[in-house]
């Protein structure tokens, strides 16, 4: 099989061939050329944009039935001029501040003005047969709002030898909602999808859908949460121990009279944890002891855990002079 493909493929007329290509080609453009020329109808989808249905300025309007998001045109036009629409097709802008300024009513937009509407986007070349739907009608009701705080339900789990930095910001951090005065005077917050973020490192930014209870329905589905974490790094540092509840005339002396305190602090703050912010104390035996635990308090908000050595010290109980 292989050795016969070979001799005719050597024993093709490749001249031939080529003229052959030549003039389907040739064809082909003669064929385009006169359909680009040549009048036909289309049927085009356009897309549609309302005004006066925005949520800012205090304004929220709940539509039953939806209204339609596009339309669909037939036009008759050179095939040229058909081409664009298909590639570029314009969009419809109904304004309906007239129609929506009362709490509840009726849109409506007849054919006449659907039409014309349309006409006015497309050539003067074009000819408008048929617009689906042939007009608009729906029902209106302004929406009460108020403004709550949004709540993060996620968790962001760090990853080995890191730590969250700070809560989770998020971005608003408050939420205008809608709805009728029963539903939105039921909720006093409303709240993130619950995302959980598996050994996050570094700085973390997504969006996050938010859950709306129903008959409500928030200024935006989604907000933005950024979660920083930092590696760990761990910290040294020696305290003098401070003997505290000794009667008078009384010294109490420590054996070893310093301990060393071992922090984990975030790799950017490092610097910012010194042997002030902490206080090391042994308080007077009580009874007989033969060690004394050693209190080690600390007031740096940086540190996120603390080891003390030793935990215990031996000691002498002296009077003064």
């Amino acid at each position: 099989m292989w050795q016969r493909m070979v001799v005719r493929w050597r024993a093709a007329r490749w001249q031939d061939v080529g003229t052959f290509m030549l003039f389907v080609l040739l064809a082909g453009g003669l064929w385009y050329g006169h359909a680009m020329q040549s009048v036909r109808n289309a049927r085009l989808t356009i897309p549609v944009h309302y005004m006066g249905l925005s949520e800012t300025a205090g304004q929220a309007i709940e539509v039953h039935p939806s209204l339609p998001s596009a339309l669909r045109i037939e036009v008759r036009d050179a095939g040229a001029r058909l081409r664009q629409y298909q590639s570029n097709p314009p969009a419809l802008t109904i304004d309906l501040r007239q129609q929506t300024e009362a709490e509840t009513g009726e849109i409506r937009v007849s054919s006449d003005v659907l039409r014309r509407s349309v006409a006015d986007l497309l050539q003067g070349t074009s000819k408008l047969i048929a617009v689906e739907p042939e007009q608009i009608v729906s029902h209106y009701t302004r929406l009460e709002e108020k403004s709550v705080p949004v709540v993060w339900r996620g968790e962001v789990v760090p990853a080995a030898e890191y730590h969250l930095v700070g809560e989770v910001a998020l971005s608003p951090n408050s939420m205008r909602i809608y709805g009728s005065k029963e539903s939105i005077a039921k909720v006093d917050s409303i709240a993130t999808e619950a995302v959980v973020l598996q050994d996050s490192k570094d700085t973390t930014c997504l969006s996050v859908a938010l859950i709306a209870p129903e008959g409500v329905r928030p200024a935006q589905d989604s907000v933005a949460i950024t979660a920083i974490t930092e590696r760990l790094t761990e910290k040294k540092i020696r305290l003098t121990l401070e003997p505290i509840h000794v009667p008078d005339s009384t010294v109490l002396r420590l054996f070893p009279h310093e301990v060393e305190v071992t922090v984990s602090v975030g790799i950017s703050h490092y610097k910012d944890v010194d042997a002030e912010d902490f206080r090391a104390t042994v308080a007077y035996p009580q009874g007989q002891a033969d060690k004394l635990p050693v209190s080690v308090t600390q007031h740096n908000p940086y540190i996120l855990n603390l080891r003390t050595y030793p935990n215990e010290v031996e000691f002498i109980i002296e009077a003064s002079l």
